[in-house]
């Protein structure tokens, strides 16, 4: 063989295996690259999956920073910026605008009779009625779990805010569709005005609550701010301290008015009021005292106190052949020592459980169902009745009416006012007493005040009246001297 051919062939064999090495690398290349091509389209893929986690959650987050969870309204940090911007744009313009305070009457004890999801169910329903009651230039937000803010932006005068505020009470009013049953609440709405009530958010806010706590105490639905509110709010600071003094009973006094049965011109009950005759605040009204007794959670002491003291002064009139009627409040209720502790208080004082007459608040009826019935089965089997009183003044269920062993319903003074010039009073007074009559249910108007009222009463059908114009209330020793003289009242 030539060394030509040798050359050849070798050149032949080295241009092989070059080709063969590229081929393999070339292969190897080709898979890397389709691998790294590969993984970059999942992490592409991967990259916008998180970009899209990463603008929900952006969205999550601002949809949470602008918007009330629970009932879709502009948060309170949407809310307070808008004010924030009216107060400078009205500032600037001199131009009036209100903030309206509104919270549902009882929501803690109606939440428990309707759970927490009926609860949060009714405050989405409330919300929309609320919103569609006012206008686009105007905001509303959720302040806490049962309260609202709204804001009335460029009213020309302060009557305007009160007319939106009957027409929001007006609305919150209507029967409510809950877990397949009616509901009925009411609200109540404190007002304040820029720039006279405030030239800033926590001052318009702080103010617009003092009116709102004012509609409490004064048993009123509407009210605008007064700077002596806040007189009012050191008062009730003062007040709760002084009960935490146990020595305050000495204080207290009870006094007493009677209930008239029209057909026969005589005493039907005597009803215990306690009052509060305060140094500084001088005679504190007996709803005042238990508001203040309730909040710092002395009621059982103050009631047991009340119960004693009515029960000592009753024994001289027993002879009136009328009943004794003491209210009790929702923690009396549900306290377990309660039944007992009433049952030695009758025993001490030698009175007849079936001459007892217990008042319960409309509003305690919303507490759980399941601990009233109890403690209505005990009382009941103790001999004591039962009447429910404030009727008119709040939701009412007629399960309940139905369910407890109610002997009397007491009609809201706040009812009868007025009621011979009030069309919607009148048709309320007779639903309740044909309800009553239906159940086997007497019923009693409080507050009357005068001849008309008495009169126009006694036309609906009602035979049991209680009011100042009839006898005021009165202590124990002036109410003996009294039917020492005359054994009925004259009316």
């Amino acid at each position: 063989m030539s060394n030509g051919l040798i050359i050849s062939l070798s050149f032949a064999l080295i241009a092989v295996y070059f080709v063969f090495f590229f081929y393999k690398k070339n292969k190897m290349l080709t898979e890397k690259l389709n691998t790294t091509e590969k993984n970059l389209s999942q992490a592409n893929l991967l990259c916008h999956q998180h970009l899209s986690e990463l603008q929900e959650l952006k969205q999550e987050v601002f949809t949470n920073l602008t918007t009330d969870k629970l009932t879709g309204l502009p948060s309170r940090k949407v809310f307070d910026e808008r004010l924030a911007q009216l107060i400078v744009q009205s500032e600037r313009y001199n131009l009036l605008f209100a903030l309206l305070f509104l919270d549902i009457d009882q929501f803690k004890t109606l939440q428990e009779a309707i759970g927490i999801d009926g609860g949060e169910e009714l405050l989405k329903a409330l919300a929309g009625r609320l919103k569609n009651h006012i206008r686009q230039l105007d905001a509303i937000c959720r302040f806490n779990v049962d309260e609202f803010l709204i804001l009335l932006a460029q009213i020309s005068k302060p009557e305007m805010a009160a007319l939106v505020a009957e027409r929001l009470l007006k609305s919150v009013a209507e029967p409510f569709r809950i877990k397949q049953q009616e509901i009925f609440i009411t609200a109540s709405i404190g007002i304040a005005l820029f720039p006279n009530d405030g030239k800033n958010i926590t001052d318009l806010v702080n103010n617009a609550d003092n009116a709102l706590r004012q509609t409490k105490s004064a048993g009123t639905r509407i009210a605008f701010y007064y700077k002596e509110m806040n007189e009012t709010s050191r008062r009730e600071l003062n007040l709760r301290a002084s009960l935490h003094n146990e020595m305050v009973v000495k204080e207290f006094k009870v006094l007493y008015q009677p209930e008239i049965y029209l057909k026969t011109q005589s005493i039907n009950a005597i009803e215990a009021r306690l009052y509060w005759q305060h140094a500084e605040y001088g005679l504190m009204p007996f709803q005042t005292v238990l508001q203040v007794a309730e909040a710092t959670g002395n009621m059982m002491y103050f009631g047991e106190w009340l119960l004693k003291q009515a029960s000592q002064d009753y024994q001289s009139w027993q002879q009136l052949s009328a009943s004794l009627e003491v209210g009790v409040c929702q923690s009396q209720l549900e306290n377990p020592h309660f039944v007992y502790q009433l049952s030695q208080i009758l025993e001490s004082a030698k009175l007849n459980p079936a001459q007892l007459i217990l008042e319960i608040a409309e509003w305690s009826m919303f507490t759980k169902l399941s601990i009233i019935e109890k403690t209505f089965s005990l009382l009941k089997n103790l001999g004591v009745r039962f009447a429910l009183t404030q009727v008119g003044s709040g939701p009412i269920s007629l399960q309940h009416l139905q369910q407890l062993p109610l002997q009397r319903l007491k009609i809201a003074s706040e009812v009868i006012q007025n009621i011979e010039n009030n069309l919607q009073k009148q048709e309320m007074v007779k639903m309740i007493l044909a309800l009553a009559h239906s159940l086997k249910i007497q019923v009693i108007a409080t507050g009357v005040q005068n001849q008309a009222q008495k009169t126009f009463l006694t036309q609906l059908g009602c035979e049991f009246l209680q009011g100042d114009f009839l006898m005021p209330p009165s202590q124990a020793t002036e109410f003996a001297k009294y039917f020492n003289t005359s054994r009925s009242p004259v009316i």
